[in-house]
């Protein structure tokens, strides 16, 4: 799945909804005024209109409309957050000891770390007995994933990782932003009936004066037009809304097929949903993924499936049919399968399955077969990016193995107990992920600490130092490349700190790394990472795209400098690479697969980690499609910093890691060379 080609066309997407709303609301001035007029000739008997009249009518349209729309928008500037909580959906603690919760978490955690992506903020809409699910947000790094109870309770956990890669696939893809910004141009749509709906109820009545009908009607008349032109306007947007929403979910129903490597996890999902819909109405299969809640109309080309039956109406229906969905997957008919209750262990019954809650195995899971043909022609890859670009943010076997080691449960005792290893309660809980960051910081010094301890026993509500060196003695058993994803770990609950806390602590955090005076490689990707991971409010993108590597080449070659340094072995404790020759070709190479000249990078004064992060958010702004190619250079210049004199080419650890935080900076998925170093660490095998 080209990830890079399908933002870049959910960009172009966007720009022809902005347009076509620029239309529709033109459309609707235009209509306005011109019943305007001839409602004024008619009542004021002359065809003369006032000064500023057509000014006047534009304006209000205008205002109505363009202002609802921004309101709304500016409502969700919190971002995924906000949208699952206008859902209803009440958010899972990542300390939850709720079986079905904690599965769900577990999916989600391994999804994420599977594909190098933030870990989502995860809800539970409760009151939704149906099987459905979406994801919201302006970009990845303030996504929130909400399921239904439903869900959760009648899904395996094969199914749910089809329904969560489903959501991923929205994710990875820029859908989120487009939702968002088709929610509100909706909502300024239908500010205009609302607002002839409001004139209507407050038109003056003829007791007030036989001279005031005249007014009475010119206000009534404006009530009607803007009430049914609203109407008119509001169905137009739910049918552009509608169409843009088909067009995504055969989409993400192919992606989900990638991620997990088998088709009976949403294809799984999908039969439940028809069969559930068919316990509730036989008629209708499409049932069985309805939401009953206030906001579910508004938000419903967020969801897996359609959430009542105006979103199954033939012209407004926000997903395609629930059978073609499943012809697409399954190359044929399938049936729909029993949406019963999965057991969890209470009040068990012999006659329920029991629920799937340890780990399992993705690669020991049905591949794709032949039959799948009809995803593969869904997916065709596009000419206008490398296959490397393909690659990107498609979790393997291996990778997902990886993540399932970081995160790997025993059965519980007890339905209402997990046993967790110490090390990974510690960074699902506020209090305590704050102490496994600064034991990850934690110097072996003696004099050093005793500066760290004393920084961080003047933050607000400090853990204690022993606690700190508890986990760093912990820290210090396992391999050093599992830091970078244990910090992925720790950011949902790091996130649940409240705002005063959350400053207290990334201050607290910069005062450890500069206990030393100096700034270590690791302690700058720590930096990058938090800063990027818990900003205080969402990005909501640059204005500026870059569409040109030229306008950025300074950037980039200071960047890959620094690449070739952490990737040359052998390399000195000074800042100054080992073999200056190696990293200089390796660098070249690098700017060669951009088709860069090489530039001179002057390292005499070692490398100046503040122009490194300038150089990474101003790479950030390059246009979608030209991301693969820098990541393709990186790659390459790492590759061959790493084994110069090497055929098998590996990356080194360091440079992984790197490699991790800045695709994390410029908010891109993992290359497939980034990932799989992580994999093959083989970190915390049981």
């Amino acid at each position: 799945m080209q990830f890079f080609v399908e933002q870049a066309q959910a960009r172009r997407r966007s720009r022809r909804l902005l347009w076509l709303f620029a239309l529709l609301v033109l459309f609707i001035v235009v209509v306005v005024n011109i019943i305007a007029t001839y409602v004024w000739i008619w009542v004021a008997q002359d065809r003369v209109v006032p000064h500023y009249f057509y000014f006047t009518n534009t304006a209000i349209i205008v205002l109505l409309i363009v202002g609802g729309a921004w309101i709304e928008i500016q409502n969700l500037r919190a971002g995924g957050t906000r949208v699952a909580e206008m859902a209803g959906g009440r958010r899972i603690q990542p300390n939850t000891r709720d079986q079905r919760e904690r599965r769900l978490l577990n999916v989600v955690e391994e999804m994420a770390l599977a594909a190098g992506v933030v870990m989502p903020a995860v809800y539970v809409l409760e009151h939704s007995d149906g099987i459905n699910a979406f994801a919201a947000g302006h970009d990845r790094q303030d996504v929130a994933l909400a399921v239904t109870q439903g869900a959760m309770q009648r899904l395996t956990r094969d199914e749910l990782q089809g329904v969560i890669a489903h959501e991923f696939s929205h994710i990875l893809n820029g859908d989120m932003a487009l939702n968002i910004r088709l929610l509100g141009l909706v909502f300024g749509l239908q500010m205009v009936a609302d607002f002839g709906h409001w004139l209507l109820n407050h038109t003056p009545r003829r007791q007030y004066g036989e001279r005031n009908h005249g007014f009475a009607l010119i206000w009534f008349a404006a009530g009607m037009t803007l009430l049914l032109l609203g109407y008119l306007g509001e169905w137009c947007g739910r049918l552009l809304r509608a169409s843009l929403s088909r067009q995504r979910e055969y989409l993400a129903d192919a992606s989900a097929v990638q991620f997990t490597r088998q088709v009976e996890g949403i294809g799984g999902a999908l039969r439940k949903i028809g069969g559930l819909g068919r316990q509730i109405n036989p008629r209708n299969a499409e049932a069985g993924s309805f939401v009953i809640h206030p906001s579910s109309d508004r938000l419903s080309h967020f969801y897996l499936g359609p959430v009542n039956q105006a979103a199954v109406n033939r012209w407004l229906a926000t997903h395609p049919p629930l059978a073609r969905r499943l012809e697409k997957l399954y190359g044929r008919s399938v049936t729909y399968l029993a949406a019963t209750i999965i057991n969890d262990g209470i009040g068990a019954t012999a006659d329920l399955p029991p629920l799937s809650y340890q780990v399992t195995n993705f690669s020991d899971a049905r591949r794709i077969h032949e039959t799948l043909n009809p995803v593969a022609g869904l997916i065709q890859s596009s000419p206008e990016v490398p296959d490397f670009a393909a690659q990107i943010g498609q979790p393997g076997p291996a990778q997902q193995r990886f993540a399932q080691r970081m995160l790997a449960t025993d059965q519980a005792d007890q339905a209402s107990t997990v046993s967790l290893p110490l090390i990974l309660k510690a960074a699902h809980e506020p209090y305590t992920a704050r102490a496994l960051v600064y034991a990850m910081l934690w110097a072996e010094q003696g004099e050093v600490r005793d500066q760290q301890a004393l920084d961080v026993a003047v933050s607000l509500a400090p853990p204690a130092r022993s606690e700190i060196e508890r986990y760093r003695d912990m820290l210090n058993t396992y391999p050093a490349s599992l830091r970078l994803p244990l910090l992925d770990v720790c950011t949902p609950a790091l996130r649940l700190m409240a705002k005063q806390y959350l400053e207290s602590f990334l201050q607290t955090v910069q005062r450890v790394i500069e206990a030393d005076q100096r700034l270590s490689l690791t302690e700058f990707m720590f930096q990058t990472l938090l800063q990027q991971r818990l900003a205080a409010s969402p990005q909501l993108g640059p204005n500026k795209r870059y569409a040109s590597y030229a306008s950025l080449q300074s950037e980039i070659a200071c960047v890959l400098h620094l690449l070739a340094y952490v990737a040359a072995p052998g390399r000195s404790t000074r800042n100054v690479p080992h073999n200056q020759a190696i990293c200089q070709q390796a660098v070249h190479q690098g700017l060669a697969v951009l088709a860069l000249k090489p530039i001179a990078i002057d390292s005499g004064g070692g490398i100046a980690y503040p122009q490194i992060s300038a150089s990474i958010q101003r790479i950030r702004q390059l246009a979608p499609l030209r991301k693969p190619a820098f990541l393709q250079a990186c790659v390459e210049t790492a590759l061959v910093a790493s084994s110069p004199y090497q055929h098998q080419r590996q990356l080194t650890m360091v440079a992984a890691e790197f490699l991790r935080t800045l695709c994390a900076a410029i908010d891109t998925p993992l290359p497939p060379q980034v990932s799989i170093q992580f994999a093959e660490a083989d970190a915390l095998c049981r």
